[in-house]
């Protein structure tokens, strides 16, 4: 038989090890519930800083191939294909605009896309003044164009670069 002291010693001791127990139980549930709050917050801006570089993306590659197509084939040359091209970098321009809201306009990703959408303005540009020169002049501005449009695309594979190595967890 145990003296009380000893009893009631044994008692406390017990119940302070289950309170411990239930504290530290506690904690564990609530940093796990905030963990799992955080990934699922990391996830779904990820999931947003995606879909704002493919949009930006696709509408980009849509204004090169246009501008490599009028390249490779002068004779596609018209007012109706220029429209449709500025139409395809107005689309660009607005979901550069994305790009920089959700990765920041001094990064290297939002900062690469605006040098491919300068490039691809300044090559529309001198599309637009072609369709006036004679055949001559106008195979020369084509030649300088598909340099704009080549380092149009340089910069964009760029941003592509850029964009993965922000959104990568």
């Amino acid at each position: 038989m145990l003296p009380a002291w000893a009893t009631v010693a044994i008692a406390l001791g017990g119940s302070g090890i289950a309170a411990i127990g239930g504290f530290l139980g506690s904690y564990f549930t609530l940093r796990s519930a905030k963990l799992n709050i955080q990934h699922s917050q990391a996830e779904a801006w990820r999931t947003r800083l995606v879909d704002a570089a493919q949009t930006s993306s696709e509408a980009m590659t849509a204004t090169i191939s246009a501008l490599y197509l009028i390249v490779q084939n002068p004779e596609r040359l018209s007012e109706a294909g220029i429209e449709t091209i500025e139409r395809n970098l107005v689309d660009a321009g607005q979901s550069a605009i994305r790009v920089g809201l959700l990765f920041g306009d001094d990064t290297p990703a939002a900062e690469a896309l605006n040098a491919a959408g300068a490039n691809l303005a300044k090559a529309l540009n001198n599309l637009r003044e072609s369709l006036s020169m004679h055949t001559d002049a106008r195979s020369i501005a084509l030649r300088e164009i598909e340099k704009i449009v080549n380092t149009a695309d340089a910069t964009h594979d760029a941003f592509l670069r850029a964009a993965h190595a922000a959104i990568r967890p």
